[in-house]
Formats: C-alpha cells, sequence, structure tokens
C-alpha cells in the first residue's frame, strides 16, 4: 500500500512539473528537457555498458545539449549538421583510438536518435494543441492499461519481455486514449474528432511499443529499474519510455495536417 502511495504522488508530481514546464516552454521547456535527456543518456550509457557496448558519454553530453539549444530555436538543418558533426566525430575517434569497437560508435548515434532527438522535437510542437496528445497518448495509455491489466487481465502479452503486460491491458489502454482524445477533441471544438481519435489510438499503441522496447533493453543489461530518481517509477527511462516514441510520432502527424 506505501509503495502504490509514492508511486501515485510521484506520477502526479511529475504530471504536474511536466505540464507547467511545457506551458511554459521556451527556457523553462529547454531546461526540463536538457534535465531528462542528459538524466535518460545517463540511464541509458549503464544499460549499454552491461551489454557490452562502451560510448564517448561527455561527447554525446555535448551534442545532446547543442541539439536541445538548436531546437528550442527550432533550427532543424542545425540539428541535422550536429549529428553528422557528431558521426565525423566519433568515427575519427574510433580510428585514431588503439581500443574500441565499431559498434560503440553505433551505440553513441543510437543514443542520440532514441534519445535526443525525439525530446528535441516537443520544442517543434511548442505552442500547438498536438503537444498535449504526446502525453494523452502516453500516459492515459500507461494509466488506463494498468487499471484494464488489473481488472480484466488474462492473456499475458509478450511475458518474456515484460511479464505483467496483458492482452486486456494493452486494448484496454488504446481504447481508454480514443474515449480521452474524444473528449480533447470536443473539449477544443475541432471538426475531425473521429480522425483525433483514431490517431490517438494509434499513438497509444506506438506508446506501449516504446514501453515494450524500453523493457527488453533492460531485460538484455539486467536492470531492475534505469535508475530511481522517480521514487516508485525508477528512472527517466523507466517513466518517459513510452514518450519517446509518440513524441515523433505526434511531430510526424503535425507536420502533414
Amino acid at each position: 500500500m506505501k509503495k502504490l502511495v509514492v508511486r501515485t504522488i510521484t506520477g502526479v508530481l511529475v504530471l504536474i512539473a511536466s505540464i507547467f514546464f511545457t506551458y511554459k516552454g521556451s527556457f523553462s521547456l529547454l531546461a526540463f528537457l536538457l534535465f531528462l535527456s542528459n538524466v535518460g543518456l545517463y540511464e541509458l550509457n549503464i544499460a549499454l555498458k552491461k551489454i557490452g557496448f562502451h560510448q564517448n558519454i561527455s561527447l554525446v553530453y555535448i551534442a545532446n545539449s547543442i541539439i536541445m539549444v538548436f531546437a528550442m530555436l527550432k533550427n532543424m538543418p542545425a540539428i541535422t549538421g550536429v549529428l553528422i558533426a557528431f558521426s565525423m566525430i566519433t568515427f575519427v575517434s574510433y580510428v585514431l583510438a588503439e581500443k574500441g569497437k565499431l559498434e560503440d560508435i553505433m551505440a553513441q548515434l543510437f543514443s542520440l536518435i532514441y534519445i535526443s532527438i525525439p525530446f528535441s522535437m516537443m520544442f517543434f510542437l511548442e505552442s500547438t494543441l498536438f503537444i498535449w496528445l504526446v502525453y494523452i497518448c502516453a500516459w492515459g495509455t500507461d494509466t488506463l492499461a494498468y487499471i484494464c491489466g488489473s481488472l480484466f487481465g488474462r492473456h499475458k502479452l509478450i511475458p518474456k519481455v515484460s511479464p505483467k503486460k496483458t492482452v486486456e491491458g494493452a486494448v484496454g489502454g488504446m481504447i481508454g486514449v480514443g474515449i480521452i482524445c474524444f473528449g480533447f477533441a470536443t473539449a477544443i471544438n475541432s471538426t475531425n474528432v473521429l480522425s483525433i481519435v483514431f490517431l490517438g489510438m494509434i499513438g497509444s499503441l506506438l506508446g506501449q511499443v516504446g514501453d515494450l522496447c524500453a523493457s527488453k533493453l533492460k531485460r538484455l543489461s539486467g536492470l531492475k529499474d534505469y535508475g530511481s530518481i522517480f521514487l516508485g517509477h525508477g528512472g527517466v527511462l523507466d517513466r518517459f519510455d513510452s514518450i519517446l516514441f509518440t513524441i515523433p510520432y505526434i511531430y510526424i502527424i503535425y507536420l502533414f495536417i
């Protein structure tokens, strides 16, 4: 019971902080995303080390920070330039180093693509209603899938990856997000209510895929949690794993609408 209370309080505080910094935007959002992304990169680095990959984590932090600043300035070409420069620098360092593996370079690029790029896309959704769909799809699914799974769960989803997740929970999460999106679309007087409901349910599915991918990596590395910064939840990658998949999806939808 105590663990549930702690988990609930932490979850509410993280939600409030996320809404606050997202609403404030600009430098407030930059500080928030720099914190999340750098902590997430730290946690990912620990997991990758346990699998056998070794990064120049200082270089990754620097690249991530530059990407976030350019994202705040809405400069996507500059972000692309940072990724290209980072790729060249890491490859040159691999050539000059006496030790190291080519796979380590791939691990460094993976870290930026998996964590830095999705978080940076939040700036391109800033001041749009689409940014709130990120949280609805990800955390709405987390909450409703947990409730539905606890009440009705009978069939395991992918037990080798995440033993507690059920098919009923996954479906319930998608349907629940669809209902929330219906309410959201109605509240903003949208003329495309059904489209938003459909897009929300797809976002819910992708959020669950993101959750499963993070769980798979966590199992490969032998970690119980990625971190402990959020009491009752674990680390940034435990709490924001689904969001890392929903942000790019919502951003792409925003570009084409």
